[in-house]
């Protein structure tokens, strides 16, 4: 047995190779396909356009360093079809009266908007308006329709006309600032929004859609109280509740975002990511049982969910059940060929089940599709560890240090093969690191090890 074989299996400190497991993809907005809008087009009023955004959020507990959390962020937009929306979300100003031919071209228009034939109604939206340049409605129904289909720069230009014409009409700054915050000019997305509720207090979209914005801005008590204004307009408001439980997720304060969850699901128990969200709660808390019954609910609800595999994989792993995670990361690849944490996360279960050439090849991947996340480079070095390719894995620990300074468990893994390898300085100035990154994120219990690791070197000979 060789000395790093001994030294692995010291029994006083059992951890050496330190890991962690990513939930979800690293990555900033993931719009929904218009596929799934056109599946619920007959829900297209309530629901809209939704997109999803993801943050990183660090706990101070001993299951992970670091989380990737889905937030469902809900940008609404109110539809103006005639005779469908409510009266308040409607105009409410005098337009001019249409001729039959026009009007028809206008109602084609709106049919066609409803049916998710959206390139169509930008068409027939575009002649309306060329036979009538100065009616409003036509102009913000095109808008609605470029929201939809992710070009807000000309959504922006139609709304501005609107404004221009009929200053008084909360629903177009409201629309106009989902199209700012869409793309990203949040100060421009809150002056519309307020601009929206000094006109009208008491719609809670324009509530939702402002915390969304505060929530971006790390603006949480903020964002708590708009979400709390929601409720208050429309007390079975599942996205509010959603919303703010995902604000108290990411605060920390877990049975706080599990109420929030309950309430969302109990208002609305047909959405997917409901489940995945609460799901993740109970991952923060590592009731890795209550978070695969959730992530359930989610793949029944929609059985082509990445996230909901890729999440059930990562409970799976965390209970030691390998094959079962396993299954779930390749069934998100199938879902999603380019799925670099699955690739990632898939290796780390084959490596527990001791096929090694099989985890190479998943980190290999992972790495391919996404070359700058730091754990995947420490997942790999891990695995070359246990193959005993040492300098290989002291190259993929250096690179996830590269990639991400602050990475205390890959300082940990590389100091602790340079004290193997009797390379006492270098294992002395990985595990300092690894000591003040650990001690600056209060988690007791790593810290202790490094203390235990510098006693043995402080009692090796040098």
């Amino acid at each position: 047995m060789s000395k790093i074989d001994d030294f692995i299996r010291m029994k006083t400190l059992p951890n050496i190779c330190i890991s962690r497991i990513d939930f979800v993809k690293d990555r900033k907005f993931d719009y929904l396909g218009n596929e799934k809008i056109r599946r619920n087009n007959h829900r297209l009023l309530r629901e809209s356009i939704v997109f999803k955004l993801f943050y990183k959020v660090f706990v101070k507990n001993n299951f992970c360093q670091k989380k990737l959390v889905p937030i469902t962020v809900i940008l609404i937009t109110i539809n103006a079809l005639l005779g469908v929306v409510p009266e308040r979300y409607s105009f409410s100003f005098v337009l001019p009266v249409l001729a039959q031919a026009d009007q028809d071209i206008f109602a084609a228009g709106l049919e066609k908007l409803k049916q998710g034939d959206y390139e169509k109604a930008i068409a027939d939206f575009t002649e309306a308006i060329r036979l009538n340049p100065d009616n409003a409605e036509i102009y913000f129904n095109r808008a609605i329709t470029y929201n939809t289909v992710g070009n807000p720069e000309k959504a922006i230009a139609d709304l501005d006309r609107v404004i221009l014409a009929h200053p008084d009409q909360a629903n177009a700054y409201f629309n106009r600032g989902n199209s700012y915050g869409t793309l990203g000019n949040f100060p421009k997305a809150l002056e519309n929004y307020n601009q929206a509720i000094i006109l009208d207090a008491n719609n809670p979209l324009v509530y939702l859609n402002r915390g969304v914005i505060y929530w971006v801005l790390e603006d949480y008590q903020k964002a708590i109280a708009d979400y709390d204004q929601a409720i208050v307009l429309d007390p079975r408001y599942a996205l509010a509740y959603n919303n703010r439980g995902l604000i108290y997720q990411k605060l920390a304060d877990f049975p706080q975002a599990i109420k929030n969850f309950n309430q969302a699901i109990r208002f609305n128990n047909n959405n997917s990511f409901f489940y995945i969200n609460r799901g993740d709660t109970y991952t923060f808390l590592e009731d890795f049982q209550r978070a695969i019954i959730d992530y359930n609910q989610a793949i029944i609800l929609d059985p082509k969910n990445v996230d909901a595999y890729t999440n059930r994989g990562g409970a799976y792993l965390q209970l030691g059940i390998f094959q079962k995670a396993v299954k779930d990361y390749t069934q998100a690849i199938v879902l999603e060929p380019k799925n670099a944490l699955a690739y990632s996360n898939r290796g780390i279960a084959y490596r527990e089940l001791g096929n090694f050439i099989m985890a190479i090849k998943d980190h290999n991947q992972g790495i391919y599709f996404d070359p700058n996340d730091d754990n995947f480079f420490l997942q790999r070095g891990i695995t070359y560890k246990f193959l005993k390719n040492y300098s290989a894995a002291i190259k993929d620990y250096s690179q996830a240090i590269k990639l991400n300074p602050h990475n205390a468990e890959a300082y940990v893994n590389r100091g602790t093969l340079y004290q193997a390898l009797n390379n006492r300085k270098k294992a002395i100035a990985d595990l300092q690191r690894a000591l003040d990154l650990y001690e600056k994120q209060e988690k007791l219990e790593e810290v202790q090890q490094i203390k235990k690791r510098f006693s043995i070197l402080k009692h090796s000979q040098p």
